[in-house]
């Protein structure tokens, strides 16, 4: 079969293909507009409603392990360490500083908002923007800074290609 442009088959086959390229399920490319695809359509709607902008910082750095040992060194427990640095391990239990999976850190209010609990949150994934480029990183930690909106691991601020230093504006939202 030849698909023109004036083929609503052909458009209905796109806009099932593009939802499920952004993370929502229209069921199989059928050509169909039903109510999984309208379904698929409304979630997408709702993620676009709830795109957030804000500063990102940078966590589990070099530096941030770094200022945490020292103030471990000097006898401090891990919760007043975390006031200056990080361990690199996320609230989730996965090792947060490295290079290979982007992941980021939430404040809890925005956890619990979207899933109520916590431990309900780690792994779901966040789709995050900036100056053009896109990262998909998963949600393993929370963060206590009033300075930024979100902070992202060394491997999404690579994938973003952010400076040294962070605290950089980014939109971000739930891929659901």
């Amino acid at each position: 079969m030849i698909y023109t442009a004036r083929d609503p088959t052909l458009k209905v086959y796109l806009a099932q293909a593009g939802l499920k390229t952004l993370g929502h399920d229209p069921g199989s490319l059928d050509n169909w507009w039903g109510p999984r695809s309208e379904a698929a359509y409304q979630g997408f709607l709702s993620d676009q409603a709830a795109i957030n902008t804000g500063i990102a910082s940078v966590f589990a750095d070099p530096k941030d392990l770094a200022v945490f040992a020292k103030c471990k060194a000097r006898g401090n427990t891990d919760l007043f360490c975390f006031r200056t640095g990080d361990n690199g391990i996320g609230a989730s239990g996965r090792i947060t500083a490295q290079m290979l999976d982007p992941m980021v850190a939430l404040h809890p209010l925005d956890i619990r908002a979207k899933w109520g609990e916590m431990s309900k949150a780690w792994g779901k994934k966040i789709v995050i923007e900036y100056e053009g480029k896109t990262c998909i990183a998963t949600l393993e930690d929370y963060m206590s800074s009033v300075h930024a909106e979100i902070d992202l691991n060394p491997a999404a601020v690579a994938e973003l290609g952010i400076p040294p230093g962070g605290m950089v504006p980014v939109t971000w939202r739930w891929q659901t």
